[in-house]
């Protein structure tokens, strides 16, 4: 999943690979991400710390706040050995 500072308090999703676990979870290009596990992006830091929720142990699951279409979206992400 390839991430873009948003205007305002929020990252951009700019690309998703196909069988990945962004994928999986519904992520999609062109989601707006404002929160993962209930804590605003904003509050994170920004894509460096949305990154360290992301080399967390596999099987840890991240939900995330998206807004797709106009619609908030919680969609729960499940971390996987990406390298095996």
């Amino acid at each position: 999943m390839q991430l873009a500072n948003n205007e305002g308090d929020s990252l951009q999703v700019i690309f998703v690979a196909h069988d990945t676990p962004a994928s999986k979870a519904g992520i999609e290009a062109d989601d707006i991400i404002l929160a993962v596990n209930d804590v605003e992006v904003d509050d994170l830091g920004g894509i460096s710390a949305v990154k360290k929720f992301l080399r967390k142990d596999p099987g840890t699951e991240l939900t995330f706040d998206v807004v797709r279409g106009g619609e908030i979206k919680k969609l729960t992400l499940t971390l996987e050995d990406l390298f095996k």
